[in-house]
């Protein structure tokens, strides 16, 4: 037994070593591409890790099932046990009183064939056993007649009693032999019956270690999937103040150019050759063109079961357009393992927009989209629970409630 947890222990280490090098350190990246790109290998990573999780549980739930159907086999095995324990016990106690039988039956026999030994030695020795003895002792012929059928008789009856005996004991010892064979079958299949026990026993204590292998491993790849998700909250920590630090920058570089636009309402054109309004100002439309208020499922700020909700969830049928809800360029256009398929825009330096859970994505990183531009189709990819677009509104890096901005509320 020592051995085997040592032996399991091994495995746990090199299954835990082989978790950790998937995960690779070093430099920070420093680039809005770079922590995309890292993003993306999380993501993969993420969903591999996922898949063997779920092969890992596959694998205990067949092995509890494997458990199940040891328990029973040795269950019967055990009552196959008892009956054939309890039925040599019957045969030992048959046997025993088959012996008694047998010896009662010898004294019998010997008993019997004692007097019958010394009757017909007493008539032999008396002389009185030849026919003419008995002629000449008889007074008539009709004595005579009767002494020698008494004669007979008791000669014949005293031989038939013998023979008799002899038979018996013949036939309970015949009884006995054969009892005997089938005991000692009964107990060949006891034997047999006590190896195959033990063996399942064996192949049960087998699958236990398995069970416990296959629990140590899922709570292993838990964890690394846990520090993949924090990894994963960092590099997105890093990317929002990557976009915060390209907004400031923007700012400075525009500073000029805004405040003269603040002052007189003008606009700047933007590479797309639409327009964004320089003041900062942000007046999204509605993500789901056809799709009203009322299908709107969460709200920000409402509690689901890992923590507040950060965004809007707005149900629609699968494969519903979803449009920019402003005019911006496509900072990434991925899947995310909790995101699903998603969108993120860039609209000025103060605002940007996701769009996730998409069943498919229509733009592309880099990308310069119009306001109703339609970016992607509803879907239910990463942790989702069904059809929906997940709206999300960051205000300065910051993801903010969408109503405050959207017209109608």
């Amino acid at each position: 037994m020592k051995m085997r947890k040592i032996s399991r222990g091994a495995r746990a280490l090199a299954f835990m070593l082989a978790l950790l090098a998937a995960i690779p350190f070093g430099a920070a990246a420093k680039t809005i591409e770079e922590v995309q790109a890292e993003q993306e290998r999380l993501a993969a990573e993420h969903e591999q890790l996922e898949q063997q999780l779920e092969s890992l549980r596959a694998d205990e739930e067949k092995a509890l099932e494997y458990q199940q159907a040891l328990e029973e086999k040795i269950g019967l095995t055990e009552k196959k046990i008892d009956v054939s324990r309890e039925s040599i016990q019957v045969m030992d106690r048959e046997i025993t009183g088959m012996e008694k039988k047998l010896e009662l039956s010898r004294q019998e026999y010997e008993e019997t064939l004692t007097t019958f030994s010394q009757r017909v030695r007493a008539l032999y020795m008396s002389g009185s056993v030849g026919t003419l003895e008995i002629l000449l002792s008889s007074d008539s012929f009709s004595d005579f007649s009767m002494k020698s059928e008494m004669l007979s008789a008791v000669t014949k009856h005293d031989q038939q009693l013998v023979e008799k005996i002899e038979e018996y004991l013949q036939k309970t010892q015949q009884d006995r032999e054969a009892l005997q064979d089938m005991r000692e079958e009964e107990a060949r299949v006891k034997r047999e019956l006590e190896a195959a026990q033990e063996e399942l026993e064996g192949l049960y204590e087998e699958n236990n270690t398995l069970i416990a292998d296959l629990e140590e491993r899922q709570v292993m790849t838990q964890d690394v999937i846990a520090q993949n998700e924090e990894e994963d909250a960092a590099l997105e920590a890093e990317l929002q103040r990557l976009i915060e630090e390209r907004n400031e920058e923007e700012r400075r570089r525009k500073e000029a150019e805004a405040l003269a636009a603040a002052q007189g309402g003008s606009v700047s054109p933007n590479p797309g050759g639409s327009t964004v309004n320089l003041r900062g100002d942000f007046a999204p439309m509605w993500p789901l063109p056809g799709v009203g208020y009322g299908s709107i499922t969460g709200n920000y700020g409402d509690m689901y079961f890992n923590g507040p909700h950060n965004g809007m969830d707005i149900g629609a049928g699968y494969g519903t357009p979803i449009v920019a809800a402003q005019s911006g360029q496509v900072l990434s256009a991925e899947y995310h393992w909790s995101w699903g398929n998603n969108v993120l825009i860039w609209h000025n330096s103060s605002f940007s927009t996701r769009y996730a859970h998409c069943s498919s994505l229509a733009v592309y990183p880099g990308q310069y989209v119009e306001a109703g531009q339609t970016i992607g189709y509803v879907g239910s990819t990463g942790q989702s629970f069904g059809n929906h677009l997940h709206f999300e509104v960051y205000a300065n890096g910051v993801r903010t409630d969408p109503r405050y901005y959207l017209a109608g509320f």
